[in-house]
């Protein structure tokens, strides 16, 4: 069963156009390698987003990606873990972007969020 992007997206890129583009749910419990975290569902460390999506980001570059943007989902999961969307498209790394000034804008906005309740 796949669950972490780095296995899913070689696996749509088969599927985009030369110049097509994909937007990913990135759900940081299914990236992160932490039993601890894997197995409560908690985290609590904004430090612990910024790794993940700067990893994420360094991996679809390393496919042939360009990141073109990144962003905070207005709902988190249901223990208030943080989610975020990655735009994302065909071509090589792209330049119009600072996205590490977009990771941190993006982990900050997501701080700032209530943690879901049904």
């Amino acid at each position: 069963m796949l669950l972490s992007l780095k296995e899913a997206i070689p696996l749509v890129i088969r599927l985009l156009e030369p110049d097509g583009e994909m937007l990913c749910l990135v759900r940081p419990l299914f990236e992160v390698a932490d039993p601890q975290i894997r197995r409560t569902g908690i985290i609590d460390n904004p430090g612990i987003y910024r790794q993940i999506l700067k990893e994420l980001v360094g991996f679809t570059e390393s496919i042939g990606l360009r990141v073109l943007g990144i962003t905070n989902s207005p709902v988190t999961g249901n223990k208030g873990t943080k989610e975020f969307f990655l735009w994302l498209g065909q071509g090589g790394p792209f330049a119009g972007r600072d996205i590490h000034k977009d990771i941190d804008v993006a982990v900050s906005e997501a701080a700032k969020l209530k943690a879901y309740s049904k």
